[in-house]
Formats: C-alpha cells, sequence, structure tokens
C-alpha cells in the first residue's frame, strides 16, 4: 500500500480520522448525501488550489 501523507491546518482543536479506501467506499454507498457534500468539498479545495497555481505561473510569466 502506498504511503499518504496531509497537511492540515485548523483554527481550533480537533479529533482527526484516519480513514481506509475500502471504509470510505462502504461508507459513501451507505450514505450517498454524505458522498456528495464530500466530493463536492474536495473540488472546491482542488479548484482553489489550481486557480491559485495559474496566478503564481501567470505572475511569473508576466515579469519576463
Amino acid at each position: 500500500m502506498a504511503t499518504r501523507c496531509a497537511t492540515l491546518e485548523v483554527r481550533a482543536d480537533a479529533i482527526l480520522f484516519e480513514i481506509t479506501h475500502e471504509n470510505f467506499d462502504e461508507l459513501v454507498l451507505a450514505h450517498p448525501g454524505l458522498a456528495g457534500v464530500i466530493y463536492r468539498n474536495i473540488v472546491t479545495s482542488l479548484c482553489g488550489k489550481l486557480r491559485e497555481t495559474n496566478q503564481e505561473v501567470l505572475r511569473s510569466i508576466l515579469r519576463v
């Protein structure tokens, strides 16, 4: 199994849980509404990171 890592930033004390791929699949099959929320949050986060990266690339190009 591949090693995974994550960087988390929280604004208050938090309890974090690790979930296996198999358990995640079971969870979203059992709770389709929750799956939609999780996937929407992932997409929103990735889009934000992509937007930031695009802006950094544009700033870098315009400096040349």
